[in-house]
């Protein structure tokens, strides 16, 4: 596909990448991320020429030479959607509506793919980079907190211990999120963002007298000391298990912890309460999944969060604030 500059000045191939690009893709990733990213294997050729859990998507100029990427990659522990990573432009190339093109490219190029809905975690130190989800009909739905160790992130912030996150999503295939069951105070937060979504959804706010066992799939992100949770049902022995991962990982000086609650199972009402007396903090949500709709939940564990270093577009902060609003009220 071509696309053109509004002036008409300047023209670039967006395609999926091939073999011969990837010395070109290291190039543009080493030149916007100053070797610094999450997974430093990013930056080998064979590992992003091998990969097969990550689709590279490019645009190039007249001459070749790969100006901007873009990766789709299933997150951690989340099944369905489709994650927009490696988003990047070489400095010279902005401003010429090239990331937008390649956004709307990619998705369009994954809309039959078995693929529920797309979503987007830029820094949320970033409003340049919001706009842009934004512009491509992305919804800002929470925040992941402290999930990278500064040290090791491309962005210029040296106060935080650890950066956060945004987190963007958009309805691909997935047009129904079922039966939520969230706590009285969520109700109106979640029917905010799921009809912001564009979905067919059900609020719930009381469960059934019963319980299920405790299911659950976990990540521990060592290089970043993260441990992610994925919570698809709640039982009366969720505490226990908690304390007993967070032991497990706890150790590292800038732990931190995410939980990702399934709140399509009836246990989530009560499992809610049970993270939020473990210490846990609402933070949104990760929606429109193949196995789930998820709230976030964030523990800081041994880290400590950086308000400060929070920097949003109006539509990001209206979320910020209904969280700050929900964490206040439920102290």
């Amino acid at each position: 596909m071509t696309y053109c500059t509004k002036d008409g000045a300047e023209s670039f191939i967006l395609r999926a990448a091939r073999d011969d690009d990837f010395c070109s893709v290291i190039d543009c990733l080493k030149e916007i991320y100053k070797g610094k990213y999450a997974n430093k294997k990013v930056f080998e050729k064979d590992y992003l020429k091998n990969n097969k859990d990550i689709s590279f998507f490019v645009a190039v100029d007249k001459d070749g030479k790969v100006v901007s990427t873009l990766g789709l990659a299933q997150p951690n522990l989340l099944s369905g959607t489709f994650e927009l990573i490696m988003h990047t432009v070489r400095e010279e190339y902005r401003h010429k509506g090239i990331s937008i093109a390649l956004v709307n490219y990619a998705m369009d190029a994954f809309q039959n793919q078995n693929c529920f809905s797309f979503c987007s975690r830029p820094v949320s130190a970033t409003p340049a980079s919001q706009r842009i989800l934004e512009r491509c009909g992305l919804s800002p739905t929470g925040f992941l907190f402290n999930i990278y160790d500064s040290k090791q992130a491309p962005t210029q912030d040296t106060v935080s211990q650890k950066q956060s996150f945004a987190v963007y999503a958009k309805k691909n295939k997935k047009k129904d999120a079922a039966k939520l069951f969230v706590c009285e105070g969520l109700s109106h937060f979640t029917k905010k963002i799921y009809a912001s979504l564009g979905v067919d959804f059900e609020i719930i706010t009381s469960a059934p007298e019963k319980q299920d066992e405790t299911v659950l799939k976990d990540f521990y992100d060592e290089p970043h000391a993260t441990l992610y949770i994925a919570l698809e049902k709640c039982g009366g022995d969720l505490p226990d298990i908690i304390r007993n991962l967070q032991a497990a990982y706890g150790s590292h000086p800038l732990q931190s912890s995410i939980v990702y609650l399934n709140i399509n199972h009836f246990g989530a009402i009560d499992g809610f309460s049970a993270l939020c007396k473990l210490g846990y903090k609402f933070s949104g949500f990760s929606p429109l999944c193949k196995d789930g709709e998820y709230i976030i939940m964030f523990h800081p564990q041994n880290s400590k969060l950086n308000v400060s270093a929070i920097k949003t577009t109006p539509l990001l902060a209206e979320i910020w604030d209904e969280i700050n609003v929900f964490d206040r009220g439920a102290k």
